[in-house]
């Protein structure tokens, strides 16, 4: 079985996932990255659009971790875009190790150029692995590795044209969000519906406003619109055996019978072994 497929996955939440399908066009967002090797040298903002070529068979209960509902573009569309999957790597590999030294002797001579060639390097670097924080979860080691991103970063020239900072220091980024509400820019990529090929919602009455959207286009029947439910049910099928709990009530009561259950199994032990011990002394 193969382990990625031929659709690039947006995974987003409910607000995000609606705004991009209104507007056909996904905005580049600050992200931001610890691609540094040292904790104390804080985090880089990059503005970015993060995707997966993840298969059907993959998508489990931790890949959902940036939302519930998910737009599958075709790979195609994300080529010819300039998506590019992330170079993973671990902190201290020696590919790392030069990719930084390059970073620092380009600052040190003053080659502006060069240093802005580095930083788009960096920027497309991912760790294999790290701690992770989002508004709803917390992971000490996230196996960022597993979720086979594909991402595309804006030019220098692009950010320049918008007149927004081609990346934001952690101090800078906590700034631009308290001023600005959000980590959203006001430009990115567009695409046409004829670009997507699965959409997945959070739950049925989704489908509805989804179907009500997608109604100012002709060419959408071949976009296939399920739940999140359906993919873990009937796509993946790990979800379909639902499980009933007891409640703490039934929980006492299921106690109180198994443990009579083995009183009264132990009181006809008991009498099974007078009765033979009587038999033996009545012969």
């Amino acid at each position: 079985m193969g382990l990625s497929s031929n659709t690039l996955w947006h995974m987003t939440k409910r607000d995000a996932f609606f705004s991009i399908l209104k507007s056909r066009n996904i905005s580049y967002s600050y992200s931001l990255e610890k691609i540094f090797p040292i904790n104390k040298m804080g985090g880089i903002a990059f503005p970015m659009i993060s995707m997966c070529d993840l298969p059907f068979s993959e998508i489990a209960t931790t890949k959902w971790t940036y939302g519930d509902y998910a737009i599958g573009f075709s790979r195609e569309w994300g080529l010819r875009n300039g998506f590019s999957p992330v170079w993973y790597c671990n902190n201290g590999s020696r590919v790392y190790n030069q990719l930084f030294k390059m970073l620092i002797e380009t600052i040190e001579h003053e080659e502006k150029g060069y240093m802005g060639m580095a930083m788009y390097l960096l920027s497309n670097v991912k760790f294999v692995q790290a701690p992770l924080v989002t508004k709803n979860r917390k992971f000490k080691n996230y196996r960022f590795y597993d979720e086979r991103e594909y991402r595309l970063v804006p030019y220098i020239t692009e950010t320049d044209k918008h007149e927004v900072m081609p990346y934001l220091t952690e101090d800078g980024y906590a700034d631009y969000k308290k001023q600005i509400g959000h980590s959203r820019l006001d430009f990115g990529v567009s695409f046409e519906y004829s670009d997507i090929k699965y959409l997945i919602v959070n739950s049925e009455s989704n489908i509805k406003d989804v179907r009500k959207i997608l109604s100012s286009s002709p060419e959408v029947s071949h976009i296939n619109i399920v739940t999140k439910k359906d993919v873990m049910e009937d796509f993946i099928g790990i979800e379909h055996n639902e499980e009933i709990l007891p409640s703490p009530k039934e929980s006492d009561i299921e106690a109180t019978l198994r443990h009579l259950n083995r009183m009264t199994q132990d009181f006809k032990q008991g009498w099974e072994l007078i009765r033979k011990s009587k038999n033996n002394i009545e012969k």
